[in-house]
């Protein structure tokens, strides 16, 4: 995660290619209604954003169920984005945990 420019795609993917996994990288499930607007220079607003931060942690989590490792490459600088994108993982963790007996 990072500011624009910072760097993210280019070592995500070489961290990728070095894990053998795949690479999501953000920018790339945008919505058209969000790319127009970055186009313009208008920032996003959480009501943009949040749409996009959900589909980005349910591609990591189909990932992630299937048993792949994945890297994902995002623009998620404040504090309630990370939580939109940790929230699955949580559950999935806590699903472990229940399942081998370790909480």
């Amino acid at each position: 995660m990072g500011v624009g420019g910072a760097g993210k795609s280019t070592i995500g993917e070489l961290l990728a290619k070095a894990l053998n996994c795949s690479f999501v990288d953000a920018d790339d499930f945008h919505p058209q209604s969000n790319k127009e607007k970055m186009k313009k220079g208008i920032p996003l607003s959480d009501e943009n954003r949040t749409p996009w931060l959900e589909v980005l942690r349910d591609v990591v989590n189909v990932n992630l169920v299937s048993g792949k490792t994945v890297i994902l490459g995002c623009f998620a600088l404040q504090k309630k984005y990370r939580e939109i994108l940790r929230s699955l993982l949580t559950i999935i963790q806590k699903k472990d945990s229940l399942l081998t007996g370790n909480e």
